[in-house]
């Protein structure tokens, strides 16, 4: 319990406490002065709420530590990738707030009905000027069961109420194919634009890379050879195919001997805020999409070119054979060609 000390050099009262977060002591000054009786009653109903405030959360220890005592060190420590690191600390930032207002310190203090408090919660309350969406919420809901799970083997809790919740996520949405009238639009549109919005428009649509990707340092732009060297952003940095090579495509050299030229380090400077700002872009141009759909029209294009799935995997670095197919969307006329060169047995009137 919290109580109160005197400093051989002090004129004022010294609060010892523990540090509801880490379990560990702590002493600081209460600014109240000893030989002043009302201040010292004042010192003393300081000592008295945080003593109230450990009963409350349970004792603090080194085998009962909060939430924020590891859970940075987790996030900073369990993922390789920068991007891992930012996407969890985000979620991390979202779930405090909700902690927090909800006076939750401890891991064993999280209740089944913690779950469907914070898809409401998160789904309504602004973060960033900016709510989530259902399937957000839920991935943030997924984490927290992850560190409760973490919080488990640490043996700081013993049990996982919010696993499995069993709520269903929302279809994300499809990204679509980008039309040649479209990508014409854009591209017409995007050459008054900011250079960095042209140039990464440009790459993206002629390699199929993802945002990120089309920051590209121009000692891995080879005109001599015709190839590029990308480096793939959902990768770790141990992927021995973390960087790949695809050769550049014709209609992509004027823009990128313009770089060479003029002494560019890089193709473009990217940034998060900047990958907002090209989707917005597009909806300003009457385009139903997002950057992500030049991906997604590389892809298709691949596919209607009669490239293998092979060949078109290895032009975009992808190992999934499922998630390559997520990116197509070949439609019925398509396939009808196709479909016409399956030989079956007739057994039509008429037909021999």
């Amino acid at each position: 319990m919290a109580y109160l000390r005197q400093h051989p050099r002090s004129p004022f009262w010294q609060l010892r406490k523990r540090d509801l977060d880490t379990g560990e002591w702590v002493e600081k000054s209460t600014g109240c002065r000893i030989d002043d009786a009302a201040e010292t009653r004042k010192a003393q109903r300081a000592a008295d709420k945080a003593t109230a405030e450990e009963q409350q959360l349970g004792p603090a220890t080194k085998k009962n530590p909060a939430f924020n005592a590891w859970v940075p060190g987790y996030i900073a420590n369990h993922w390789q990738r920068a991007e891992s690191k930012r996407r969890y600390a985000t979620a991390w930032k979202a779930l405090k707030l909700f902690l927090n207002g909800n006076d939750i310190t401890y891991p064993r203090q999280v209740r089944y009905a913690h779950g469907d408090a914070y898809l409401r919660w998160r789904q309504a309350t602004k973060i960033g000027n900016r709510r989530a969406g259902k399937n957000t919420a839920l991935l943030e809901i997924k984490f927290l069961s992850q560190l409760v799970n973490e919080a488990i083997r640490r043996e700081f809790c013993e049990s996982n109420p919010i696993a499995r919740l069993g709520i269903a996520r929302t279809a994300p949405k499809v990204k679509p194919e980008l039309s040649d009238a479209e990508i014409r639009t854009l591209h017409a549109a995007v050459l008054s634009q900011p250079d960095w919005m042209r140039v990464a428009f440009e790459i993206a649509l002629y390699t199929g890379c993802r945002f990120s990707e089309c920051e590209i340092p121009m000692e891995n732009v080879d005109l001599e050879s015709g190839t590029l060297r990308l480096r793939d952003a959902k990768r770790s940095d141990t992927d021995p195919r973390k960087f790949f090579t695809v050769p550049i495509d014709d209609n992509l050299r004027p823009t990128l001997t313009r770089l060479k030229t003029d002494g560019a380090e890089v193709t473009c400077r990217l940034s998060r805020d900047k990958n907002g700002r090209m989707n917005y872009f597009f909806r300003q141009c009457g385009v139903n999409a997002s950057f992500h759909s030049l991906r997604v029209t590389f892809v298709t294009r691949c596919h209607r070119a009669g490239l293998t799935q092979t060949e078109a995997m290895r032009l975009v670095n992808h190992s999934s054979s499922l998630i390559h197919r997520v990116y197509s969307r070949l439609n019925v006329e398509d396939v009808r060609t196709a479909r016409a060169k399956i030989q079956l047995p007739s057994f039509c009137e008429g037909t021999p």
